[in-house]
């Protein structure tokens, strides 16, 4: 009598699964990492009907579509922008009727005019900011 042996079958495993979790895996990971940080800018409304406070300290800056910007009807370059605005709250700046109530804290008021865009506008913020400005408000 004759045995015969049990053949050895050798079962190969399916990478099929396999693959399937990696690329959910590879999903997972490029959905929840970060690429870019982003910042913001903490830019509050104003309230109906409050008081505005003392406008003595109110600067108004104004961004025109030709990349000209006015502080207070004065032409500005961007770049001196906050040299500008440091100037006029320091007390060896001459005494004008536009430098006289500008001592200490100030209030910017920013207008877009028409055609000015959005980034331009946040470049003017970016220039503004400085430890002398407390309040910063943005209107059209």
């Amino acid at each position: 009598m004759q045995l015969s042996q049990a053949r050895n079958t050798t079962r190969r495993i399916s990478l099929t699964p396999l693959i399937d979790v990696v690329f959910l895996l590879l999903i997972f990971f490029m959905l929840s990492s970060t690429f870019l940080k982003f910042t913001g800018l903490d830019i509050k409304g104003g309230q109906t009907g409050a008081a505005s406070g003392d406008i003595a300290n109110l600067v108004l800056v104004r961004v025109h579509a030709d990349n000209k910007v006015e502080v207070n009807g004065k032409t500005v370059l961007l770049d001196n922008l906050k040299q500008h605005l440091a100037a006029l709250g320091t007390s060896e700046t001459p005494e004008t009727p536009e430098t006289k109530a500008i001592k200490g804290e100030m209030h910017i008021v920013i207008k877009a005019l028409g055609g000015v865009t959005i980034q331009r506008v946040v470049d003017v913020i970016e220039q503004v900011r400085s430890q002398t400005v407390r309040k910063i408000s943005v209107v059209k």
